[in-house]
């Protein structure tokens, strides 16, 4: 990983870190991934969200088939926001195949937990 990409990526967990601490559980995946979108824009890093990634299969192109990534960071590092428990197999291979299909060879997954461990629900 160059330098630069390197800056990129620390930036990207710094400003996920914040995020996170900023809005705490309880808020879906795409106000999150607004939310992260906005705060590395401040950084002065190029965003787009909800990104279409096209497949092509027996060299048909289909553009519009439902694979969308949740941000895409200076056209080099592919971001997908998970608000859950915990990462199953699926999430991984998910990131893995949008790197297989797009050009951009740095994927993240963020886990966002939708609970606190040793926290107590209110009655």
């Amino acid at each position: 990983m160059d330098l630069n990409l390197n800056a990129v990526t620390q930036q990207i967990i710094g400003a996920s870190i914040r995020v996170h601490i900023e809005i705490g559980v309880g808020l879906l995946e795409y106000v999150r991934e607004k939310l992260l979108s906005d705060e590395l824009a401040k950084q002065g890093l190029s965003t787009r969200t909800q990104v279409p990634i096209p497949v092509v299969c027996n060299y048909h192109k289909f553009n519009e088939i439902g694979f969308r990534a949740d941000l895409i960071v200076n056209n080099e590092v592919l971001i997908e926001v998970k608000y859950t428990e915990g990462i199953a197999p699926i999430h991984c291979k998910q990131v893995l195949t949008y790197r297989r299909l797009t050009d951009i060879r740095t994927p993240y997954k963020i886990q966002c937990r939708s609970t606190h461990k040793g926290s107590k629900k209110n009655s």
